[in-house]
């Protein structure tokens, strides 16, 4: 069991969660082939918290976050995300309702800004992809000659503004679809 630390509210205040978690996971159990990656994995994150994951290579952490997200399903077990559950029709309602936030970038290097925000929102299904991709990236605030250098000096930087560009994705595909 996993126990999530309660978040900031907007004030910077920490906020009592709501009784329906965001996330649910109950026995959930991932078998690939013979192998059992994951065994009887249950978890529950109240809205308004977060949750990290740590564990040695190989202790299922990709496999559960694959799991909670819909791209995989698991062997057995059960998953409710926002009162939902992750399961038949419910499934691509549910995963239009979700936001992930890796330490990876998850942008194509090849892409200019503008392509892999177009990429993402076909994606997500958004309508006149292009138009609206452009219409978000003169929303965001242009950065300075040296902002540009510092980004250019380092990877973490450089990876923050990729986790900035997804999440300004997704918050734009989140909207789209409402």
């Amino acid at each position: 069991m996993v126990s999530p630390a309660p978040g900031p509210g907007p004030h910077g205040r920490r906020e009592e969660p709501s009784a329906s978690p965001a996330i649910q996971a109950e026995d959930l159990v991932k078998d690939y082939g013979f192998r059992r990656v994951l065994d009887g994995v249950s978890l529950s994150v109240p809205q308004g918290t977060f949750c990290t994951l740590f564990g040695p290579n190989g202790a299922g952490k990709t496999t559960l976050v694959k799991i909670l997200t819909t791209i995989s399903r698991p062997t057995s077990g059960t998953v409710r995300i926002a009162g939902l559950p992750v399961r038949g029709a419910e499934t691509a309602h549910v995963r239009s309702k979700i936001g992930f936030l890796s330490h990876q970038p998850l942008l194509y290097d090849g892409l200019t800004g503008l392509e892999n925000l177009v990429f993402f929102a076909r994606l997500y299904g958004v309508s006149d992809a292009r138009t609206r991709a452009a219409a978000l990236l003169n929303e965001m605030p242009k950065p300075s000659d040296a902002d540009i250098d510092r980004a250019m000096a380092g990877n973490v930087c450089r990876c923050a503004t990729y986790v900035r560009i997804r999440a300004a994705i997704h918050q734009a595909a989140t909207n789209l679809k409402a």
